[in-house]
């Protein structure tokens, strides 16, 4: 998981909702200004922060992980090197 994953994800169920950013910073005690550093993986994110958000996207604090492993899954089933150096899939 990358603090850019994180942050698209941020970006991505905020805009889904329909939340301004402007509400966003405010719930999560921030101003504006920073939470648009939070949204482009500019500054990491606290986990209390992302908890709170995790609140207001009304989703359980592990989607923001969950989307990084399916992502992680799918790019271990292509072909490519192995965990151990060997090579799979070719």
């Amino acid at each position: 998981m990358t603090q850019k994953s994180i942050a698209e994800l941020i970006k991505q169920r905020r805009e889904e909702l329909g939340i301004s950013a402007a509400v966003a910073a405010d719930f999560i005690g921030c101003d504006e200004t920073e939470f648009a550093t939070l949204e482009t993986g500019e500054a990491r994110i606290a986990a209390g922060r992302l908890l709170r958000l995790s609140e207001l996207f009304g989703v359980d604090i592990g989607y923001f992980f969950e989307a990084d492993a399916q992502q992680a899954e799918k790019a271990a089933q292509r072909p490519g090197w192995g965990r151990f150096g060997e090579r799979r899939g070719t």
